[in-house]
């Protein structure tokens, strides 16, 4: 029997949900968690301590319904703008913000911040600053110049972006595109944080399986040197083990600066 053709997460439907539970939920598998959720966060708190990097706004371009990855950037910005590509995600991010009676649980990742921060107060603290910052939760299209079309946005201070790229471009050339017009959204000397997979293929949600961008590393750095940026730092997140929910190599943390 033929294989079933691979779904794209920016225009098939996705059961939000559903990804929560098999990838970001406490009950998860704990190798599955330390790749998605736990050595993601710890990382970025480094990272922003390290580098000093902070402002006023801070666009999160993320691919799923995901909150953990603001917990250690929301004390470090004024403004924080939630965007993604996928209808189902942006209302399950809608329903946290608004704390709505059937919103996915991140009080393990809270919990995690809380730990791993110097002063950020208690989980429910972190929560409480990450929605109190939230100012907007919107669909966006990195296939277009302006993503937020007809909406012209503030430009960000920091974009922190965990695979959106991964997930939205079916090929490299696309990947040059879409990162293009995701940088139009940051001011010059503001800084990307890129959390990208390197050499993956696919991803399951339920039954359905969706598309990965294969490339290696030196296409990433080679288009964000073409795209303007200085890359600071590429650290490798060491992934805990395989898993048949998702095939990926490698993952990185890429941190540049627009010049």
């Amino acid at each position: 029997m033929a294989s079933s053709p691979l779904k794209y997460y920016q225009s098939d439907d996705l059961n939000a949900k559903l990804m929560l539970k098999s990838y970001f939920s406490a009950t998860v598998d704990k190798n599955i968690l330390q790749d998605t959720v736990i050595l993601p966060m710890k990382l970025l708190h480094k990272v922003f301590s390290t580098e000093n990097i902070r402002g006023n706004i801070l666009i999160d371009l993320t691919a799923g319904p995901i909150i953990s990855q603001l917990f250690p950037a929301c004390a470090l910005f004024k403004e924080i703008i939630i965007l993604d590509c996928n209808d189902p995600c942006v209302e399950e991010l809608k329903k946290w913000v608004n704390k709505e009676p059937d919103a996915h649980d991140w009080t393990f990742a809270a919990q995690i911040a809380a730990e791993e921060g110097d002063a950020s107060g208690s989980y429910k603290d972190i929560e409480a600053m990450v929605r109190r910052k939230v100012k907007c939760i919107e669909k966006c299209d990195l296939a277009k110049e302006n993503p937020t079309s007809p909406r012209e946005l503030p430009k960000a201070d920091c974009i922190l972006s965990v695979r959106m790229l991964d997930v939205v471009c079916e090929d490299k050339n696309a990947y040059r595109r879409d990162l293009r017009h995701m940088s139009s959204l940051l001011k010059v000397g503001g800084h990307l944080l890129l959390i990208a997979d390197i050499h993956s293929s696919f991803y399951f949600v339920g039954e359905d399986k969706y598309q990965l961008v294969d490339y290696d590393e030196n296409f990433l750095q080679e288009t964000l040197n073409d795209e303007g940026y200085l890359v600071k730092a590429f650290i490798p997140i060491e992934l805990e083990g395989s898993s048949d929910l998702y095939e990926v190599k490698k993952s990185i943390l890429v941190v540049a600066q627009k010049q």
